[in-house]
């Protein structure tokens, strides 16, 4: 005889006690594809009013895989991502990019549920098919505060994507001085290569922050490591017209201390980065 599902708080639940949670149907009725739609724009009676109706948590949108739980986390709707994990939705489950409700909080700078979803069981480094980790997905948007969060919980200051790249990288890419300082503090290798032979200084410096690159360079990156093509980081600045950050590394190098005057004497509290980042040798 089949088991009698009863829907509950926490799930459904059959007679006998056991969980029974589908983990990747399709939204192809009506009310799963309200139950997504309301989870996106964070409408709490809608939610709770198809979950009771028998609405599975865990059902997908048709494109992008993706689920309540992972478009509520997205969209920052904290009441409705805990409603949808009392119902039984599944804190692990990815979207055909391989992204966990985790990755997209962690994107989009939502701390609070980012904590919520941690302390919910999700893995702090599930990384999506490229790679992507939570971590580095803060990281590229320079959610300090998020990325100091998922440190504190375990995460891996030296992951890599598939090509190769670490936090570190793409918060050098991003420009946020407190995240690249967080991360160093936390361990991060300074001086890591992505597959192309690029660094994070290198990055840094392409992308034309200086006080970035300065921070790296104290902390031990070198300024005269080269890429997969021979390129150093001043390379990278001139190429893309980075003229100070040129001027930083030149001075770093000791190719142009004149131009300096005065601040190559006591280097230190000259490109030393004060509290937000600015250093003094640079200022605007």
């Amino acid at each position: 005889m089949e088991s009698t599902i009863f829907q509950t708080p926490n799930g459904h639940r059959t007679e006998d006690g056991t969980m029974s949670v589908s983990a990747g149907s399709q939204a192809n009725t009506p009310d799963s594809c309200l139950l997504i739609e309301a989870s996106l724009s964070g409408s709490i009676h809608d939610v709770k009013t198809l979950l009771r109706r028998g609405v599975s948590p865990n059902v997908r949108e048709k494109m992008l895989g993706a689920t309540p739980l992972t478009l509520a986390s997205l969209a920052g709707h904290f009441e409705v991502v805990k409603i949808l994990l009392d119902y039984g939705a599944c804190v692990a489950t990815r979207d055909n990019d391989g992204r966990t409700a985790l990755l997209e909080a962690s994107f989009a700078g939502h701390g609070e549920l980012v904590k919520l979803l941690l302390d919910r069981g999700a893995e702090v480094d599930a990384a999506s098919r490229h790679g992507v980790t939570p971590l580095m997905a803060a990281c590229i948007t320079g959610h300090a505060q998020t990325v100091e969060t998922l440190i504190d919980r375990g995460a891996s200051p030296n992951k890599r994507d598939i090509l190769g790249k670490t936090p570190l990288m793409e918060a050098a890419l991003g420009g946020c001085t407190e995240t690249v300082r967080l991360l160093l503090d936390s361990g991060a290798d300074v001086s890591a290569a992505c597959r192309d032979g690029r660094t994070a200084l290198m990055m840094a410096a392409a992308s034309g922050n200086r006080e970035v690159a300065a921070l790296l360079i104290l902390r031990g990156a070198d300024t005269l490591t080269k890429d997969g093509n021979g390129n150093t980081a001043r390379d990278h600045a001139a190429l893309m017209n980075r003229n100070d950050v040129v001027d930083l590394l030149d001075y770093w190098t000791g190719k142009e201390l004149a131009s300096f005057g005065n601040a190559a004497h006591g280097y230190g509290r000259f490109l030393t980065p004060d509290r937000v980042g600015r250093c003094p040798a640079f200022a605007d």
